[in-house]
């Protein structure tokens, strides 16, 4: 198993309720009759959940650990990212490693996230997108993940099932498809930073960015950070603001915002958003960009 993944691949079982409270005229309803429990190396326990007797856990490790081959044979070496809420919620990003970055630059690499849970709230799911690495002028390197994109992503889940939790062989497939039609999204990306916002004020950034996040979780109370966020890739890349740095700079505050938001609430808001930046940009005519 990769070093990244040990902290979230602890053991996990399934048990009665009962056990819990070491009384056994202790009495639960029928949908909490049992709880998911992680056990780690030093005794130490914790409940993450409880279910009933129909639910069937899926554990990191048995997923994970037959994944991580399947994506080294497509993308050789990985940039492996992990999220755990709670110990009761998990997604790691995977992508391939990029050796070096130029200054004043952007790398944008297919990328597969897992998603999964212990506490129902989340899919056993692997997910394409993308990453998309941004350089400044002094080489500070920051990364953007966005889970959705029209017209390439797919959503593989994993069954709740004690015969067949995974098909290998199915997510392989997928993936070998996701990556021979990665220039469709490459596509889609030039035509938004085709798109220039005229006279880009904070006024009128704030107006695109609340139509945009429209529908959606996006934190409104940082559309400061959003702003800025924007301002500083224009400086950077000497542009004015695209709907392209519009969309991936609310991607970046939706990754990094402080806001008690759960993973799946920012990806879904990632995927709206996304949605409705496709739904605007057609509309609009192209402008020459800068140089």
């Amino acid at each position: 198993m990769k070093n990244e993944l040990l902290p979230i691949c602890f053991p996990v079982f399934k048990v009665e309720s009962v056990e819990l409270s070491k009384n056994p005229n202790m009495l639960y309803n029928s949908g909490n009759a049992y709880a998911i429990v992680a056990r780690w190396l030093d005794g130490k326990e914790k409940t993450l959940n409880y279910c009933s007797s129909v639910y069937k856990l899926i554990e990191n490790s048995l997923i994970l650990e037959p994944l991580i081959p399947v994506l080294e044979s497509k993308f050789k070496h990985l940039d492996i990212s992990v999220g755990n809420d709670w110990d009761a919620q998990f997604n790691v990003k995977i992508s391939p490693v990029v050796p070096s970055f130029s200054l004043k630059s952007e790398v944008i690499k297919p990328a597969i996230t897992f998603t999964n849970s212990y506490d129902g709230k989340v899919l056993a799911q692997a997910l394409g997108g993308l990453v998309r690495y941004m350089v400044d002028e002094k080489g500070v390197v920051t990364k953007s993940f966005a889970s959705y994109l029209q017209g390439l992503s797919f959503a593989y889940t994993f069954k709740h099932s004690n015969e067949n939790i995974y098909s290998m062989l199915a997510i392989s497939g997928l993936i070998d498809q996701y990556v021979a039609d990665f220039k469709t999204i490459e596509t889609q990306i030039e035509t938004m930073k085709a798109v220039n916002v005229e006279k880009p004020t904070s006024n009128k950034l704030e107006k695109l960015i609340r139509k945009l996040a429209s529908g959606t979780v996006f934190p409104l109370k940082e559309i400061e950070e959003t702003i800025n966020r924007i301002q500083y890739e224009s400086e950077v890349f000497d542009t004015d603001p695209t709907l392209w740095s519009i969309y991936i700079s609310m991607n970046y505050i939706l990754e990094t915002s402080e806001s008690e938001l759960t993973m799946k609430a920012r990806m879904d808001a990632d995927r709206n958003i996304y949605a409705n930046v496709c739904e605007f940009f057609p509309d609009q005519k192209a402008k020459k960009k800068k140089k």
